[in-house]
C-alpha cells in the first residue's frame, strides 16, 4: 500500500546513524572492503546494506536485524572483519556477505 511508513522516524534515524558509523569503521579499518552504497529493507526484521568494493563492479552485503544495539553490532563487525582479513584461507577470495543477525555469531561467505 502506498503511503504506509516502513520504519518509524526514530528507526530510520537510527538506521542512517548506523550506516554512517559503519562507513567510518570501514574507511578507518578496512578501506579495501569499500563503502555502503545502498540499503535493502527486507521482509520481517532483517535488512542488508550493500557495500561496494573500491575497485567498483562488485558488492558485498552486511545482513543485520533491525533493532540491534548499534554499538555492539559495530564492535562485533569490526572483530569479525579483522579475523576474516587475517585468516590465510581467505587470501585472494572476495567477500560475498556477512550475516550479523545472531549477535556475536557472525557468518560469512567468500567467492573465489
Amino acid at each position: 500500500t502506498v503511503g504506509i511508513p516502513i520504519l518509524s522516524l526514530g528507526e530510520f534515524e537510527e538506521f542512517m546513524r548506523f550506516e554512517k558509523d559503519l562507513a567510518g569503521l570501514l574507511m578507518r579499518s578496512f578501506p579495501e572492503l569499500g563503502q555502503p552504497v545502498g540499503i535493502e529493507l527486507g521482509s520481517g526484521s532483517s535488512s542488508s546494506l550493500r557495500i561496494a568494493y573500491p575497485e567498483g563492479g562488485e558488492e558485498w552485503r552486511l545482513i543485520i536485524k533491525q533493532g540491534q544495539n548499534s554499538l555492539e553490532l559495530l564492535r562485533n563487525i569490526e572483530l569479525a572483519l579483522g579475523a576474516l582479513r587475517d585468516d590465510p584461507k581467505n587470501m585472494g577470495k572476495v567477500l560475498s556477505y556477512v550475516d550479523a543477525r545472531l549477535g556475536q555469531k557472525l557468518f560469512s561467505k567468500f567467492t573465489e
